[in-house]
């Protein structure tokens, strides 16, 4: 970053804060934040910060434990994994009573 200008026409403005999540970064592409404080002593001069999401699922799944869940989609996502789970033990079990009943044919002479 060349000067305070440069970076107040070039950058995006996030706002006002002191903690800053930034999504829709692309893994592989480095991302320039441009920092700076503001108090009623003035402007301090810009901090610049290179960063750059990785594509490693496992730190995305560590991130997102346990907090799907607490969304709507999560709660309608684990309901249909449950009826899905509940599905595969009814088909379980008439595999079961077909074989059961293959076996009384075939027993009986039918």
């Amino acid at each position: 970053m060349v000067n305070a200008q440069q970076a107040e026409s070039k950058a995006q403005y996030l706002g006002e804060g002191s903690c800053w999540i930034k999504d829709s970064l692309k893994p592989g592409s480095d991302h320039y934040f441009y920092i700076r404080s503001v108090n009623a002593l003035g402007k301090s001069a810009f901090t610049e910060k290179l960063a750059s999401a990785n594509g490693k699922a496992e730190d995305y799944l560590e991130f997102y434990k346990g907090k799907i869940t607490e969304t709507h989609l999560g709660e309608s996502l684990l309901k249909q994994m449950e009826e899905l789970k509940e599905g595969a033990g009814k088909i379980e079990e008439i595999q079961k009573s077909w074989k059961d009943m293959e076996g009384h044919l075939k027993f009986s002479g039918l």
